[in-house]
């Protein structure tokens, strides 16, 4: 797996590797050691000039134009470094400013091609319409045909397309065909109202490109409608209980804070930072999707959720997220860092923007949160895989600028076999975090320090793991 990283964000243009950024820094300490140098060698020049104008040395106006001379080339010498750190910036700068270009008008092509589909929709799709069904309904009595005359034959058919499944589904964790689902989702409502044959200026005036009005929620909503009108995607109540409690430490960096991410019944885990004489702070941790079914179980970490939390709407993950955090003694007023992974991270996102807790920092993982409205003035680090599709599907990042760490986890290598999605999985963002702890990166340590300094003084940590069910009705 390639360790490259790419950073970018942070209330900066500048888009590049942590390499680039440190050599630059690098440039820009030694142009001012080299000035300070020649400053050092001019100071003694003035000894060496009174001496030679004292008659006391032979040897003291040599010295003097030595002095002159290596004084001389250190300032070019500095000069030269700090042009050479002056030019990778402005490479950075460059490369962030012609992304960000290129993202804006990929994104409006893609409202474009969004629209125009949806206008050959309502046409085209009525003539195929007839033609779909057939296909379909043939398709169907062949396989009952084939079933009732060869079980066995059935399931051959069955397990072939499962191994065409297989052996094509390598196209999931392809950077480019992620990047063409994160500019579709973001055209679905341009979609939509081509289909409803609005005119195309008030489309583009309450989409994403205009006034915002319509976008990924209103998508994610409509998907969510229409599936509860056949049973699926019903939201429930939940109910919410501490299952474990135990001894802990403060989190001491990205790495560190994605081992403590939840994975097993228990999606929730908040460590109490105790402080004698001063209010307790808290540090939440949140888990990814467990069940990935749209048909409502006892798992409230489900599609049922993120879809409900896409749209902005009820989602019982979010409700049992707050209810833990009432029974862990969060307030309001409740200084709070909150890393999540996946749907987690769409959860911790939810929690910042909502105003209602005092969230001093935030980090996510693989998460959907492109379109998620968080203050600038939260810490924040996201990292995602340019070959994972999960984040993609939450939209490009129009609605926030966290600092944004992205990195092709499958880049040198075949993704692993036993995964649909092997680039989303928690072990290989937990990988990317350790290198971008290693990296030093400078809007990284500033923002890690931010997490750290809100959970410095505590006596004591008390960590607390809580699990979520739904319940009947």
């Amino acid at each position: 797996m390639s360790d490259d990283l790419l950073v970018s964000g942070g209330g900066s243009i500048s888009v590049g590797t942590p390499g680039l950024f440190a050599h630059a820094r690098l440039l820009e300490n030694l142009e001012r050691e080299l000035r300070e140098c020649a400053l050092a060698l001019e100071g003694r020049e003035s000894a060496v000039r009174s001496r030679a104008l004292a008659g006391t040395s032979a040897s003291a106006a040599r010295a003097e134009d030595a002095i002159d001379d290596a004084s001389e080339h250190l300032r070019a010498a500095a000069t030269k470094s700090g042009a050479l750190s002056a030019a990778l910036r402005l490479t950075a700068d460059a490369y962030g400013m012609t992304e960000s270009t290129l993202q804006r008008l990929a994104r409006s092509a893609a409202s474009e091609v969004g629209i125009g589909l949806g206008f050959l929709s309502t046409t085209v799709g009525l003539l195929l319409i007839p033609g779909i069904l057939s296909v379909l309904a043939g398709g169907a009595s062949a396989y009952l045909l084939i079933a009732a005359i060869s079980p066995t034959a059935a399931s051959g058919v069955r397990k072939a397309g499962v191994d065409w499944l297989n052996e094509n589904k390598v196209i999931l964790s392809d950077p480019r065909f992620v990047q063409l689902v994160r500019l579709a989702v973001m055209s679905a409502d341009d979609f939509g109202g081509g289909a409803l044959r609005l005119p195309t200026p008030v489309i583009r005036l309450f989409g994403d490109e205009g006034l915002g009005l319509l976008g990924l929620d209103t998508s994610a909503a409509t998907i969510a409608s229409a599936a509860g009108l056949v049973g699926l995607a019903r939201e429930t109540p939940v109910a919410v209980r501490a299952t474990a409690i135990g001894a802990s430490t403060p989190a001491t960096g990205l790495a560190d804070r994605a081992s403590r991410v939840p994975r097993g019944s228990a999606q929730v885990r908040i460590d109490r930072h105790v402080r004698k004489g001063g209010p307790d702070r808290f540090e939440v941790y949140l888990g990814g999707t467990i069940d990935f079914s749209l048909a409502a179980t006892d798992e409230p970490w489900d599609m049922t959720s993120n879809l409900g939390a896409i749209a902005g709407a009820d989602a019982g993950a979010y409700r049992a997220v707050t209810e833990a955090l009432q029974a862990a003694g969060v307030r309001s007023d409740s200084e709070i860092v909150v890393t999540g992974y996946s749907q987690g991270g769409l959860l911790g996102s939810m929690l910042a923007a909502s105003g209602d807790y005092d969230v001093r920092g935030l980090y996510t993982l693989g998460a959907p949160v492109g379109q998620v409205p968080v203050p600038g003035e939260i810490p924040w680090v996201a990292i995602e895989h340019t070959d994972d599709i999960v984040p993609a599907v939450g939209g490009t990042w129009s609605s926030s600028d966290p600092v944004l760490v992205r990195r092709e986890a499958f880049s040198d290598k075949a993704p692993d076999p036993e995964f649909a999605v092997p680039a989303h999985q928690l072990s290989h963002y937990r990988h990317t975090a350790e290198l971008a702890d290693a990296a030093g990166e400078g809007r990284l340590v500033q923002v890690t320090e931010a997490f750290s300094r809100s959970m410095r003084g505590a006596d004591r940590v008390e960590s607390t793991w809580y699990e979520a069910n739904r319940l009947p009705g």
